[in-house]
């Protein structure tokens, strides 16, 4: 690892913006496009950017249906940031519905994708250093934004490596007040970047500093945790096929009334990739052995099944979750994650009061479904 006390502030931004460029990243100085684009500062986005995406991912015949897309998109951007962003990642995921007049007058709807995780070539990727963004008679800038489609779906705020004690604290509180402050940087993010180089973590914008999370390992394995520095960081969830794929699975929105944006950990995203893998070759082979999925304590199990059921109910077209529990505290409390995650889930999780009732909600149902 590089030492740190030759690095400053402005030093280790570059050093994060070469990172990006070795994996594909197409890199812009924030002021530089502002004068190449004509760029508003209060719009947070790449202009044309999402537009030419959307036609790409979606085909050029449906421009009628994208402009409309992109109108209630931008819409969001003006709204309350958490439940703006809520809307913004399920569209992200899930793609949204649309009805727009054609040229001849008459109504049409149809179904839009603002991003491709099969085809990530579809996808543009950019990274800017210095991103001002204007809300009112205040002005921030942001050390680095990540664009997905020309949507700033990741914040990177950097601290000075020289620094004797590590600044995730100030860094932290930083984005605090730039949330507070300018808003629609935020509509779109997925995720939150921390680092002075010797202390990098990622979050939500509902996550507070200790739930944000260290990303130990470029590709699960266990050899890469030993000296995992910001290099492996940033290669583990930037590389642009797993950065879609964490963006479309593995971010999600837990609770009713007050909304919490969670991220999966590292180990949660390298198992439940395993455990997927396993449990489609037991399929084919016929005989139910998938393996076991270990969690130590305080590590996230509940949110693990949650994210596998995810992947099950996605892959698995004719898939029926049964979940079973030992204990009766553990089964309400599995029960009640699933039930607070159930617009991820795209369904709600029922409970079954004995083995008679069971066998009543098994029997009436011939696919999907997930039954406590």
């Amino acid at each position: 690892m590089p030492n740190t006390f030759h690095f400053t502030e402005d030093s280790y931004e570059q050093s994060i913006i070469s990172l990006f460029k070795e994996m594909g990243y197409e890199y812009h100085y924030g002021p530089e496009l502002e004068t190449d684009t004509c760029r508003e500062l209060t719009d947070a986005t790449i202009p044309g950017a999402l537009r030419k995406a959307m036609l790409l991912i979606n085909g050029t015949d449906k421009v009628g249906a994208v402009d409309e897309a992109i109108r209630q998109i931008r819409e969001l951007f003006s709204q309350p940031l958490v439940s703006a962003n809520v809307t913004l990642t399920d569209w992200l995921q899930n793609g949204l519905d649309v009805t727009f007049k054609t040229d001849q007058g008459t109504l049409r709807s149809d179904h839009i994708k603002i991003i491709d995780p099969v085809n990530i070539d579809n996808n543009s990727f950019v990274v800017a250093n210095q991103w001002t963004i204007v809300n009112g008679n205040s002005t921030k800038r942001a050390d680095i934004v990540v664009f997905v489609n020309g949507l700033p779906v990741s914040v990177i705020e950097l601290k000075s490596p020289s620094r004797e004690v590590t600044n995730s604290e100030e860094a932290h509180q930083q984005l605090q007040n730039y949330m507070r402050i300018v808003p629609q940087l935020f509509t779109a993010c997925q995720m939150l970047v921390i680092s002075d180089m010797a202390d990098t973590r990622v979050g939500t914008i509902t996550a507070p500093l200790d739930r944000y999370m260290e990303w130990k390992t470029t590709d699960g394995s266990y050899e890469s945790t030993v000296f995992a520095d910001f290099e492996t960081f940033f290669n583990g969830i930037f590389t642009k096929h797993r950065f879609i794929d964490i963006i479309a699975d593995f971010t999600l929105t837990m609770g009713v009334d007050k909304k919490l944006r969670i991220l999966a950990g590292y180990h949660q995203y390298f198992a439940v990739k395993k455990a997927l893998d396993c449990t489609k070759q037991a399929l084919q082979r016929n005989d139910g052995k998938i393996g076991v999925f270990w969690h130590t304590q305080g590590s996230g199990k509940s949110l693990s099944m949650v994210f596998y059921a995810h992947q099950l109910l996605k892959n698995l077209l004719s898939a029926t979750l049964l979940v079973l529990t030992d204990r009766l505290d553990l089964n309400d409390q599995l029960h009640n994650t699933f039930a607070a995650c159930s617009d991820y889930l795209r369904q709600t999780p029922i409970k079954a009061t004995d083995g008679e009732h069971l066998y009543e909600l098994l029997e009436k149902r011939k696919s999907h479904g997930i039954i406590f």
